[in-house]
C-alpha cells in the first residue's frame, strides 16, 4: 500500500503537501484491494463509570502538521470515472456505477427518515432523476485525494462549483464487489468563493477528547460534543433504517454498546467548513475488523450529524453487508 507521508494529512499525502488536498472480535475473510475506476455489470453493552476529566470543544489548528499512522492501511481510490459520470448528468453513466439496491441519500435525508417522512433515496427509482437535475450547471471537483479502507469502504472530500462559487461537500461509500451500495453525503449549507488554493480549504481537527468520551461513554461530555437531536448513525443502523424506519438506539446507548473498545481515529481528522472527515477504528480489534470512515456536520461548535462506517468481522463472502 501507498504510505501516507508525513508532510501531507491524509488528505494531502502521496507526495503532494497540502496544494491538492487531496463491530464484532471476529476475523474478516480475504478482501481484494483493486481500486474502483470504471464499472462492471454493533451491541455490546459494557456501562461504565469512568469519567473524562477534561473534554473541551473541538479544536482547529491554522497550519496542519500531520504525521502518519505507523500502521498503513489507507489507500487511494481512483473515483475519476465516477465524477466524470457524474459531471456528464448523464443519469444512466451514473446509475452504472451503483448497485440495484444502491441509496444517494444526504444526512438530512437520514435525518427526514428517521422522524419516519418519505424521501427518495433509491439510485434505480425515479426520484434519482430529480437529485441529479439539481447539479445541472455545476460540476464536481475533487478536493482531496479519495481513501478507501480495503474495497468496500471509502470516503472524500469535494465542491460543486459553477463558474464564481461553489459548495463543499464530504462523502462516505459503501461498495459491494465493485460497486456503491451506500453513498451518503453532507454539503454546507452556503455556496463560497470558488478557492484558487485548495491547502487553504482544510483545516486539522482534534477529535482525541470526542472519541475518549465514546470510548468511556461518558453521558457529560457526550452532551457537551452534540445537540440534543444529533443524527447519529452507523452504516448498520441505516440499512436497518431503511429496511424497517426505525430509528437507530441514543447516542448513549450507542457509545455504551462500544465501551472500552478503544475507539480512536486514525490518521489526522479534517474540516471542510461546517463538515468533517476522517477515518477511525477500534483498536482492540485486528485489522481490517474495525476499521472505517466517518463524517460529521457541526453547528458552530457542536456535533449535529455523526455517520459512521466501518467493516465488520462477519463481512465475508458468504455473510455479505445487506444478508439477513
Amino acid at each position: 500500500m501507498l504510505r501516507l507521508l508525513a508532510t501531507g494529512f491524509m488528505f494531502c499525502f502521496l507526495a503532494v503537501g497540502c496544494t491538492s488536498v487531496n463491530g464484532d472480535s471476529s476475523e474478516m475473510g480475504e478482501v481484494s484491494s483493486d481500486p474502483m475506476q470504471t464499472p462492471t455489470n454493533d451491541t455490546m453493552e459494557s456501562p461504565t463509570d469512568a469519567a473524562v476529566t477534561e473534554v473541551p470543544t473541538a479544536s482547529l489548528t491554522e497550519t496542519p502538521t500531520i504525521t502518519a499512522p505507523e500502521d498503513e492501511y489507507l489507500d487511494p481510490i481512483d473515483l475519476s470515472a465516477l465524477v466524470e459520470a457524474w459531471n456528464s448528468g448523464d443519469v444512466q453513466a451514473i446509475r452504472a456505477f451503483y448497485t440495484d439496491n444502491a441509496v444517494y441519500l444526504s444526512d438530512q435525508d437520514i435525518a427526514a427518515l428517521e422522524q419516519d417522512e418519505a424521501v427518495s433515496v433509491a439510485v434505480m427509482e425515479d426520484g434519482f432523476i430529480t437529485r441529479v437535475g439539481e447539479y445541472a450547471g455545476l460540476q464536481m471537483r475533487l478536493i482531496s485525494e479519495p481513501i478507501r479502507v480495503t474495497d468496500r469502504l471509502a470516503m472524500f472530500a469535494y465542491r460543486w462549483e459553477g463558474e464564481t462559487e461553489g459548495t463543499n461537500g464530504v462523502a462516505l461509500l459503501r461498495f459491494v464487489d465493485d460497486k456503491i451500495l451506500f453513498h451518503v453525503f453532507a454539503s454546507d449549507p452556503a455556496p463560497s468563493p470558488n478557492p484558487t488554493d485548495d491547502a487553504v480549504v482544510f483545516e486539522a481537527l482534534d477529535l482525541d477528547a470526542l472519541m475518549q468520551a465514546w470510548d468511556q461513554a461518558d453521558q457529560d461530555a457526550l452532551q457537551r460534543f452534540y445537540v440534543e437531536d444529533a443524527t447519529v448513525l452507523s452504516d448498520e443502523d441505516l440499512r436497518d433504517l431503511l429496511r424497517s424506519s426505525v430509528p437507530p438506539t441514543s447516542l448513549l446507548a450507542q457509545a455504551r454498546g462500544r465501551a472500552r473498545w478503544g475507539m480512536t481515529t486514525y490518521g489526522q481528522p479534517v474540516r471542510l467548513g461546517s463538515l468533517a472527515l476522517f477515518a477511525w477504528h477500534w483498536e482492540n480489534y485486528g485489522y481490517p475488523v474495525g476499521y472505517g470512515v466517518r463524517m460529521l456536520r457541526y453547528s458552530e461548535d457542536a456535533i449535529v450529524t455523526d455517520i459512521r462506517f466501518a467493516l465488520k468481522g462477519w463481512e465475508t463472502d458468504s455473510a455479505s453487508f445487506m444478508g439477513p
